[in-house]
């Protein structure tokens, strides 16, 4: 029971549901003020205006809370030293005004005197709390302080004052207003006697306020019952009351406050719909209440859910088209309020809605719109009256427009978790699909490793074996990209660390939880790519033991590579997208230390899926599977694409790219993405060697001759300080990684410049590198044109 309690009071004064606490007050403030304004032909003028005026004084207070409040709650203000003066202030600055309408609804000189000293007196404590609250610099919580206690005192103070002068004067009400005092001093009392320590708000103020001020109504009851005239016959045809002037407008009953906490309260996406359209009907005594939305692509409005105030249950949805429903589809799509009546003939709209639902006719029909998405109209609240046949008006209009936007906000929020649902379940198959794989490669592991002991590595490896020392650089390829994941993993557990000292346990908010799930699941990911590559390793070796014995064709060496490469890079890529949604910020706001190690978490996964891309490419160089597609090739287009893809490269290392260019570029029969591919290889090597603020250079030259076939010259130069003679002969050779120390001034892994070689080699080309100790390296690249081809026949540079 305590449990349940203490839960209550923290959802009044936390966070969302706070927002519940200040809609229900503005509400009972709203619906006595619309009475009082209705019921202004059926009473005195002057005590009409006092009550008009105390109630929009009362209702002014509570929407500067609630502004406040949300002010705060999206952090543009320090809640902590803001909310907790405002909020003792507010509620003595109301119960002030509220005492005066009630205990003295004639003119009075002395009670107007009085409440205006009372609200001057509130204004100068208010601002005396702040600054001394501002001055302490808000380090104990504000409840138990002795500014808490005075306010607290103030308000019973004040409540015994008006007890008594209800008691004494006996106004018309008086019963229920002492009622209404009654409540405000249970709440301060119960605060003083079980004030909770750690907070700066009080639950207990803020439960009995919400259950005093629904009583606030009976104000222009009380004052209607006072004016009204004997009841003669005249009288009473004259005081029948129409239905804008005597219906209730709105409901303040207890089952509409639950309503509202249940809508705050709910945590499945599915059921907000059904919560906002009960709260909804409620509140406005609407006989139906619909969440649509329209669909313009399919021509369709969605009834997604609706609620029966009538019989109090909720409606399935169910669809139609917009050609049913022009002007309320028109009107939803843009954001626009629509009002429809049955007066006349009913518009087609509203025989539409009847059919669907089965009701004879829909009586009247009032709309909002409402954004789903941000900044997106198209979904809207539809409120019928089918059988009261309640006549909406432009206040019923202009107060929920009003809350239009919270309501967007309510859906909004359902639309991200549901999503975030969605997303939740799509990782957890996947996790479940990687974990039977790697069940599986786990036993096809064990069977492995016994080969392995009998027939160890090393002795699959033989100097002299051509296809061995090939496969020993798939090895150094798998170490390397080993290496890349323990590098991406202790970067990951450092972003954890960090964001536990950042962030403390019980101050975690919501966004970071997100973000934490999410970094959990990338996490697992590095796991299994971990365990795929120590799979792939042993797969390897009996690769390698099976060609040695020649139990295997080239095309089932390439079938088991390329499986290789589809298992690694199935978890890499989920690596990638976690990553990828962290850095947009969508689960949670980044400090500038955790984008950095985020971005070095990005850069690795990219180069550890190049190198897997590598081991494909080698895989095809080796079975002889590589195919080329030769076609007519602009080179201009060819070298647009290269500089696209090696742009972003190049401007991270703020390096420039000199390009010297013909004013004529030729054609080429050349497979596009081949030479393409060979662009992107040799400046991305480039730019690799060439430190910071270095420059890379490429030339594109035509040479002709009458005795040779007319050719196209590419030249790269770099500034990486050149190139050793003795490892001259080892640059394009695919093994030099295997058993030497990596190449001074080349910034490839050692496959790559090895593909390059043979793709241009594919194309009946040549290729070298001429180098300059201690300054850099030039690879040129020398292309045929196309055998019909003469100097006039070339695109425009």
């Amino acid at each position: 029971m305590q449990t349940t309690i203490t839960q209550l009071l923290n959802l009044l004064i936390a966070p969302p549901g706070n927002l519940v606490y200040h809609i229900v007050l503005a509400f009972s403030v709203a619906m006595a003020l619309q009475a009082a304004s209705f019921n202004a032909p059926g009473m005195e003028k002057a005590q009409n205006r006092r009550t008009v005026v105390g109630l929009a004084v009362v209702l002014a207070f509570q929407i500067l809370l609630f502004i406040a409040s949300g002010l705060a709650w999206q952090g543009l203000f320090n809640a902590h030293l803001l909310i907790p003066p405002l909020d003792r202030a507010m509620p003595f600055l109301s119960l002030a005004w509220i005492i005066w309408m009630w205990a003295s609804p004639a003119p009075s000189r002395s009670a107007d005197v009085g409440v205006g000293l009372l609200t001057v007196l509130g204004l100068v404590m208010l601002a005396f709390t702040w600054s001394y609250w501002v001055s302490q610099g808000g380090v104990l919580s504000f409840n138990g302080t002795w500014l808490d206690w005075a306010w607290q005192i103030a308000s019973l103070t004040l409540a015994l004052i008006g007890l008594i002068g209800f008691t004494l004067r006996r106004p018309a009400g008086w019963g229920i207003g002492l009622g209404f005092l009654i409540l405000v001093i249970l709440g301060s009392a119960t605060h003083l006697l079980f004030a909770q320590p750690d907070a700066d708000l009080s639950g207990y103020v803020r439960l009995f306020t919400l259950c005093a001020f629904p009583l606030l109504p009976t104000l222009a009851q009380r004052l209607q019952a006072q004016t009204r005239l004997p009841a003669t016959p005249t009288a009473a045809v004259a005081s029948v009351p129409s239905d804008t002037e005597g219906r209730k407008r709105l409901s303040g009953e207890p089952r509409t406050i639950f309503a509202w906490l249940q809508l705050a309260n709910q945590s499945d996406p599915s059921q907000i719909g059904i919560a906002l359209t009960r709260a909804v009907s409620q509140t406005m005594l609407a006989d139906f209440t619909f969440l649509v939305y329209t669909n313009p692509e399919t021509s369709s409005m969605l009834i997604e859910c609706g609620y029966d105030l009538i019989r109090e249950e909720p409606v399935a949805g169910t669809s139609l088209g917009i050609n049913n429903v022009p002007a309320l589809a028109n009107a939803l799509q843009r954001g626009k309020p629509l009002r429809l009546s049955t007066n006349g003939t009913p518009p087609q709209d509203l025989v539409s809605l009847a059919r669907v639902f089965g009701l004879s006719e829909a009586g009247h029909l009032l709309a909002i719109p409402v954004m789903a998405k941000p900044g997106v109209w198209g979904a809207g609240l539809v409120l019928l009256t089918p059988y009261s046949n309640r006549l909406w008006i432009a206040e019923d209009q202009n107060f929920l427009n009003s809350m239009s936007e919270a309501f967007s906000q309510v859906l909004q929020r359902a639309a991200q978790n549901s999503e975030f649902k969605f997303q939740f379940e799509q990782s957890r198959d996947e996790i479940n699909q990687l974990q039977r794989d790697l069940e599986a490669m786990q036993a096809e592991a064990e069977h492995m490793r016994g080969m392995a002991e009998t027939h160890p590595l090393q002795n699959l490896i033989s100097p002299d074996n051509e296809k061995s020392n090939e496969f020993s650089t798939l090895i150094n390829l798998q170490q390397e990209s080993q290496e890349t994941i323990q590098r991406l993993q202790a970067e990951n557990d450092e972003l954890r660390s960090l964001i536990e000292r950042e962030h403390p346990v019980e101050e975690v908010t919501k966004d970071h939880g997100y973000a934490e799930e999410e970094m959990r699941l990338t996490l697992e990911e590095m796991a299994h790519l971990q365990n795929s590559l120590a799979e792939s390793n042993n797969r390897i070796a009996v690769l390698e033991k099976q060609i040695e014995t020649g139990e295997r064709t080239p095309d089932e060496e390439h079938e088991m590579i390329a499986s290789i490469y589809q298992e690694l890079r199935q978890p890499l890529s989920s690596i990638v997208g976690y990553t990828d949604l962290l850095l947009g910020e969508s689960v949670g706001i980044l400090g500038a230390l955790q984008r950095k190690f985020l971005e070095r978490i990005k850069t690795s996964s990219d180069r550890l899926r190049n190198l897997i891309d590598d081991l494909l490419r080698l895989s095809n160089l080796q079975s002889g599977s590589m195919e080329l597609s030769p076609q007519r090739v602009t080179l201009e287009e060819v070298l647009d694409q290269a500089l696209s893809e090696t742009s972003g490269f190049l401007r991270d290392k703020s390096i420039t790219l000199q390009l010297d260019l013909p004013e004529e570029l030729p054609s080429l029969n050349a497979d596009r993405d081949a030479l393409q591919q060979v662009l992107v290889q040799l400046i991305q090597n480039a730019g690799a060697v060439t430190p910071v603020d270095g420059t890379v250079s490429l030339r594109v030259e035509v040479k002709e001759s009458e005795s040779e076939q007319p050719v196209v010259s590419l030249q790269i130069s770099d500034m990486g300080g050149g190139i050793s003679p003795e490892d001259l002969p080892r640059v394009f050779s695919r093994r030099y990684r295997a058993d030497n120390a990596l190449i001074q001034g080349i910034g490839d892994t050692g496959v790559g410049l090895s593909i390059v070689k043979t793709l241009v080699e594919a194309h009946g080309g040549r290729i070298w590198v001429d180098t300059t100790p201690g300054e850099g390296n030039t690879f040129c690249v020398l292309l045929p044109l196309l055998p019909d081809q003469t100097l006039e026949d070339k695109t425009p540079a």
